[in-house]
């Protein structure tokens, strides 16, 4: 493409570059000047924690930081936390709520969270039904992911700007993973929509799957062996990617994440916070 006006002929990617080098000596700053070095230090991080019901994510939740709850479900009933939000009924309310404690100019709680993302969507698919949001042609997933992320973008905001740490909870499910190259196999993934389970495993730093500790046992039924699966009482966050379930982390290097730890902040902690800093 060319420039016609004034008569210019140049290529508009030539003026573009001349526009830009003439804006860069007005300013007298190179671009080699904002170069700066990055020391690994302690941050207030984002994490999703998916498992069935009852494993204890909510209970995880409960043990961070100084946590404040925001519900969208009513899970937390039997568990102690210091701080609740009012249960949230409707996603305008839910990001209002976050709207407001970013606009705060300081916040009473550590840790923020979340439970849970599967209730989030569905509190963002009663808001189009509510708009009588036309969903043909996958218009209706694509609003669901977008407004998703959008609750997402509003969480990073507020994890940046008061340095609180965002515990996302949210039920699994059991997901068929079809491979570039053929073939497929079953995954636990969080309970959400491919757009929106893509968005929340992007935003965070770590995404743990909680579930109870299972080994199995032989046992001879008179034919042949069988496995029996047994658990053990324990229950563990895995947190390093697997084709069993989605995980994921952000360990500094050198950091080995091993394969299970148990379901607890103490646990993570050690992990991915250095001490003295």
């Amino acid at each position: 493409m060319y420039d016609t006006r004034g008569g210019d002929r140049r290529c508009t990617c030539d003026l573009f570059y001349d526009r830009l080098n003439t804006q860069q000596r007005s300013e007298q700053i190179s671009i080699l000047d904002q170069l700066t070095a990055n020391k690994p230090a302690n941050y207030a991080r984002m994490l999703c924690v998916h498992g069935g019901q009852g494993v204890g994510k909510t209970t995880f939740g409960a043990g961070c930081p100084q946590p404040a709850l925001l519900p969208i479900e009513m899970g937390y009933r039997d568990i102690d936390f210091p701080m609740v939000f009012p249960l949230q009924t409707s996603f305008m309310q839910l990001y209002g709520t976050v709207m407001q404690l970013d606009a705060e100019e300081s916040l009473p709680f550590k840790t923020l969270v979340i439970d849970s993302a599967d209730w989030v969507e569905a509190l963002i698919e009663q808001q189009l039904d509510d708009e009588n949001f036309k969903r043909d042609y996958g218009r209706g997933v694509a609003e669901v992911g977008a407004r998703f992320k959008t609750f997402l973008d509003a969480l990073r905001h507020l994890n940046r700007k008061h340095n609180v740490m965002i515990v996302i909870l949210s039920h699994s499910r059991l997901a068929k993973v079809e491979l570039p190259t053929g073939g497929s196999y079953d995954q636990w993934q969080p309970k959400l929509s491919k757009k929106a389970n893509e968005y929340l495993v992007e935003a965070v730093d770590e995404v743990g799957f909680a579930h109870h500790e299972t080994i199995v046992r032989k046992e001879n039924s008179g034919f042949k062996d069988r496995g029996v699966g047994v658990t053990t009482g324990r229950r563990m966050l895995s947190l390093t990617p697997s084709a069993a379930y989605v995980a994921k982390n952000r360990a500094r290097q050198g950091v080995q994440v091993p394969e299970n730890v148990e379901l607890n902040f103490e646990s993570y902690l050690e992990l991915f916070y250095k001490k003295g800093e």
